[in-house]
């Protein structure tokens, strides 16, 4: 195998968009053209199974996102999307269509963002959880939840996390890839400008209390605490949960990509910066390869790309510099940039708005230094110009028509 071949590329598949811009209503045809393109760039398509606490295929551990989940004008076009769920299981035409083509399928599912409210139109809220706040991370005076973000410190969390990505995979994936960003916007569900959140606000959870005060007689609700422990154990207890998943995995033969950034603590990704400081736990990721239990680290699009499109790739030096040098580190690249000054409606979900497409040579040069960087591949964000057609229409003022496929060569070099 060549070196271009040992090269990945990773492309990001999210069903919340093709449905509301296909030029036609999604058919069983579609999975079959997307996973084509697939095929023929030997690419790994991540499917993305769940926005935030609903599910992209028919589980029966997470609510599927369906008609209900969708109220108000702005977000009509949603109802494209649930029309795909009333019509098919998308995970199992993806599975299928990726089969037949002799393409690669890894299930995409983010984990940490289990509620979201748009009061522009969209409840992604989880019916169970969104009930029993006692399954998200605590606040210190125990007054509030951080609905959306797990305690994986509960055994019932984990296992219900874990047999929802077990479903997944049953569907006969080739590998996960676990995201830790969120779209869960705050400690509530229904907006995120309440109140200004505070660094280390959350991760008083029941677990982390009794373990800390189990090994040092501390209780960390009423009484002082060393700060860097209290983040250890909360990252025990992730440490915990990534054993029992791979337990799960094992013999399904699945391998695992975890995305995550390189900051030690920050632990809730990338979408919303403000609220990724309110819950820190300590990653220890040195352990998780000595404990083989992920074959691989994403580092996720960093939202850093000049507004002007220059090429621009992730820093993955960090994990490359810690971790053994065989060890699979991926980058993230973007295919377009956001352009302030085109118009945007407010609608949710809607960056694709305020697009424009990077050249091919800023592709081809975020490419090459990926390869340089000693990348394992890359993370491509470009699902909405190569997999949506159309038909000559400008997909937006900035993006103009798509597929462009154009883009496939130069990311191969």
């Amino acid at each position: 195998m060549s070196d271009r071949d040992d090269f990945q590329l990773l492309m990001n598949y999210d069903i919340s968009d093709p449905p509301r811009w296909h030029y036609k209503p999604i058919q069983s045809d579609y999975f079959d053209w997307a996973f084509e393109q697939v095929a023929a760039n030997d690419a790994i398509m991540l499917w993305r199974t769940n926005l935030a606490g609903r599910a992209y295929f028919h589980s029966k551990n997470m609510a599927a996102f369906n008609h209900r989940c969708v109220f108000g004008a702005l977000c009509a076009d949603w109802h494209k999307v649930a029309d795909v769920l009333d019509k098919y299981d998308p995970l199992e035409e993806a599975v299928r269509a990726a089969h037949k083509q002799g393409a690669k399928i890894y299930a995409y599912m983010p984990m940490n963002e289990w509620m979201c409210y748009r009061q522009q139109g969209l409840d992604l809220t989880d019916p169970v959880w969104r009930y029993q706040p006692q399954h998200f991370v605590c606040s210190r005076d125990q007054s509030r939840y951080f609905m959306g973000m797990p305690c994986f410190g509960l055994p019932q969390v984990r296992a219900r996390i874990i047999a929802t990505i077990c479903e997944a995979v049953d569907y006969g994936v080739d590998g996960l890839f676990l995201c830790t960003r969120s779209h869960s916007w705050r400690p509530h569900i229904l907006g995120r400008t309440i109140y200004e959140m505070q660094e280390d606000e959350f991760g008083y959870e029941r677990p982390v209390v009794d373990e800390y005060q189990r090994r040092h007689g501390v209780n960390i609700i009423w009484e002082d605490f060393d700060e860097d422990e209290w983040h250890r154990i909360k990252g025990e207890q992730y440490t915990e949960f990534l054993r029992m998943l791979r337990a799960a995995l094992r013999p399904r033969n699945c391998p695992i990509i975890l995305q995550t950034n390189t900051d030690r603590l920050r632990f809730m990704g990338q979408v919303y910066q403000e609220g990724s400081k309110c819950y820190r736990l300590y990653k220890d990721w040195e352990r998780w390869v000595a404990e083989d239990l992920i074959d691989g680290l994403s580092v996720p699009w960093d939202r850093a790309d000049p507004p002007t499109g220059e090429p621009h790739i992730v820093d993955i030096s960090t994990f490359k510099e810690t971790l053994p040098p065989d060890f699979k580190v991926y980058s993230s690249v973007a295919l377009s940039y956001q352009d302030a000054t085109l118009p945007a409606s407010g609608r949710p979900f809607c960056g694709v708005e305020q697009a424009r497409p990077k050249s091919l040579q800023a592709a081809a040069d975020q490419a090459r230094m990926a390869r340089e960087a000693g990348a394992a591949g890359i993370h491509v964000g470009a699902y909405m110009q190569l997999f949506v057609d159309t038909n000559g229409a400008p997909l937006s003022s900035g993006l103009g028509p798509v597929p462009q496929p154009q883009y496939w060569q130069v990311l191969r070099g």
